[in-house]
């Protein structure tokens, strides 16, 4: 009886152990698992438990597009932990796996603008931000359903409006306004030039 009570038990801690899936990866412990739970982490702001997801990611040989999205989100991650410098960084490394990743182009934009060490940080923002459009004109970012292509303007409006290029701002700020009268970014940028130009 012991034994065959001993050897059930047994059996039931490998199914649980099973069932457990090191980690909530559904026993798969691979790039493309960890990228999920990564990017699951992220939309829940818990973002130093997406950041050891995506690292674990890198582990485990990823192809150069799994790379590309692992670094995609440790820059997505650093940029809302305010490591601009860090975000800049793994953006930097996902476009060297896939320089079609408009996600790393956004973070890398919104990175730049956020640092505003001066003119170059807000031109390598333009530049970054207008990648995106090039990519995806109707751009959306799969991980936040409330960043879109018009988040991408008015990251430019900001941008132009700090260059001091006041009708590139006025319009991305235009653009932005005739599709979402309520974007506070836009409106921001819209009050700012209209104080400039009176």
């Amino acid at each position: 009886m012991d034994i065959k009570r001993g050897t059930i038990v047994t059996f039931l801690l490998l199914l649980l152990a099973a069932g457990c899936g090191g980690g909530g990866n559904g026993g798969q412990d691979t790039a493309s698992s960890h990228i999920t739970a990564g990017w699951n982490n992220y939309k829940i702001s818990a973002y130093d438990s997406a950041i050891s997801e995506f690292n674990k990611a890198l582990t485990l040989n990823p192809t150069d597009s799994e790379a590309s999205q692992a670094y995609c989100g440790l820059g997505w991650c650093y940029r809302q932990k305010g490591n601009c410098g860090e975000a800049i960084t793994k953006c930097d490394l996902a476009i060297g796996r896939n320089s079609s990743n408009a996600d790393a182009y956004l973070a890398k934009a919104s990175a730049y603008l956020s640092k505003g060490g001066g003119k170059s940080d807000f031109e390598k923002a333009v530049t970054a931000a207008n990648q995106v459009l090039i990519i995806n004109p109707s751009y959306s970012f799969p991980y936040d359903s409330n960043i879109n292509y018009l988040d991408v303007y008015s990251l430019l409006a900001v941008a132009h409006l700090n260059l001091g290029n006041y009708l590139e701002a006025r319009n991305y700020v235009d653009i932005v306004l005739a599709k979402d009268p309520n974007n506070i970014t836009a409106q921001r940028v819209d009050e700012i030039l209209k104080s400039i130009n009176q």
